[in-house]
Parts: structure tokens; sequence; C-alpha cells
């Protein structure tokens, strides 16, 4: 069981942040970035990070960060907004046992992609994920052609 008390970004900054979630609890109070945040966003982040941080980070200049969430089991809550691709490239890809809780909206802009395998839902009606709303949805879903 797992509680994160502030915004989360996953891929920052030009970086590549992967999250893979296979079971247990997970709690997000706030906003949830998923490919990279703005300057704006960051700045904020680095007000509210309990360690030392730099003033700019390495590669705060660069909008290519790439961020992926993965779930296959367990529950996922974000508290607020889940953001995707606000600063780069964001994949939210839903496996078998996802189980996706997002108290504000969805925003997914341009860039985001959404991956869903559907192969264990055979003749099965489940819901994977459930927002509060809708900012922006993905445009496109891939099929789980690069799984295994």
């Amino acid at each position: 069981y797992w509680t994160y008390p502030v915004f989360a970004v996953i891929g920052m900054g030009g970086g590549t942040g992967t999250w893979n979630v296979t079971g247990g609890t997970v709690e997000l109070s706030n906003e949830l970035y998923l490919g990279g945040c703005t300057s704006g966003t960051e700045g904020a982040f680095k007000r509210n990070v309990p360690v030392q941080a730099s003033h700019v980070y390495p590669g705060s200049d660069r909008h290519d960060a790439v961020g992926l969430l993965s779930l296959s089991g367990g529950t996922f809550s974000v508290g607020k907004d889940l953001i995707v691709s606000e600063d780069g490239t964001g994949t939210l890809e839903l496996k078998p046992g996802a189980n996706l809780t997002v108290g504000g909206n969805l925003d997914a802009r341009a860039g985001s992609k959404l991956v869903i395998d559907a192969r264990g839902y055979s003749g099965k009606s489940q819901t994977l994920a459930t927002f509060g709303g809708t900012t922006q949805g993905f445009a496109t879903s891939e099929p789980p052609s690069r799984m295994s």
C-alpha cells in the first residue's frame, strides 16, 4: 500500500519514466502527469519535493519526455486529474487485472496513447478504468500487438 501526497510526474525534462503496477494499492491524492509536465508545473513540483533539487533540472528546456504507466493488477487511484502528454508523450497500458480510478478528469493531449490488452476478458464484461470526467480523450487506441 503506497500513498503519495503531492502530484506525480512519470517522465520529465526530456527523460523517460515507467511505473509497472502488478499488485497492491497505489493512491495519489493529487494529479498525475504521464509524459512530462510544463515548466510551471515543474516549478510547483520542485517546491513540493521533500529532497534537494537544483533550481533547473537537467533537460528542463526539453519537451520530449516519455512516460509509461502499465497496470496489470492491484488498484491504482488518482485523486485529481490524469494529464497525459502535457510536455512529451505518455502511454497508458491496461492489462488484465488493471483497476484504475481517476477522481478528476482525463486530459489526453496530442501524442497520448492508450494500449489495452483485452485477451484476458474474452466473453466477460469488466470496467478497466473510471474517470470523473474527460477534458480530452484518447484519439485512438492500439491493439496489444507488442505485448507478450
